[in-house]
């Protein structure tokens, strides 16, 4: 099987076809796992997945149960909070690990699994299939070109899917998309000593923004609207 991207559902998906047996090609754009402000919540349905995986013990080490998320005015003024938000309780219990750490927890698996063959600096620029198989045309760092086969190709190169446009076309999904630009920041800061919860959601028609808490060194991932009219 061959599967395009290397970020958490790439390796997920390769991790539990390799525990089956099967052989896997992952191919990667990239030359290494992203360490981008991205998301760092993992709900009951991911930690399935990474059960399923193999990684689950490993990413529930590194990681954390959040306790509380509460909603709070401007000021800090709390409106509502959920207690036990991850359900502590729960073998699917949420768990908080930033997908950076995530994926070299994934890796790590993946380099000690011979049923996956790890491609850096593969682009795919195209994909196809006939009877007999299916493959991905990728150009490496140098600019080459080569064809890459398999029985199977799952797409897992995310939003921008070269998968998906080079089997559907350049169309974008149907739905909206809202005129708001959202910034993702990581910082250190003692939110908690300000009474923070290790999440937030604080409410407000312009000023709104979340401030969670991500790592167990109290790293906070600090999230906010920006106007859309503003320049660099």
């Amino acid at each position: 099987v061959i599967v395009v991207g290397a970020g958490p559902s790439g390796f997920s998906l390769s991790l539990a076809l390799a525990q089956e047996g099967v052989e896997v090609t992952l191919l990667e754009r990239d030359s290494t796992v992203s360490d981008a402000p991205r998301a760092a919540h993992l709900m009951a349905p991911g930690i399935q997945i990474l059960a399923r995986a193999g990684v689950l013990e490993d990413v529930r080490e590194a990681g954390f149960l959040p306790k509380n998320m509460a909603w709070r005015k401007l000021n800090g003024t709390t409106i509502v909070t959920i207690e036990d938000i991850a359900q502590s309780k729960s073998p699917e219990a949420m768990t908080v690990l930033p997908l950076g750490q995530l994926g070299k927890i994934m890796l790590a698996h993946a380099e000690k699994n011979s049923k996956i063959s790890l491609k850096w600096g593969h682009r795919v620029i195209d994909v196809g299939q006939d009877e007999n198989s299916a493959w991905a045309v990728i150009q490496q760092e140098d600019g080459t070109e080569k064809k890459i086969t398999g029985d199977f190709l799952c797409g897992c190169d995310g939003g921008t899917s070269q998968v998906r446009k080079s089997l559907f076309g350049a169309r974008n999904f149907p739905g909206k998309t809202w005129d708001v630009q959202l910034v993702a920041t990581n910082v250190y800061y003692p939110f908690d000593k300000f009474g923070y919860d290790d999440m937030n959601n604080i409410i407000h028609p312009e000023n709104c923004h979340v401030v969670a808490r991500i790592t167990k060194d109290g790293l906070w991932r600090v999230s906010y609207q920006e106007d859309t009219n503003l320049t660099f």
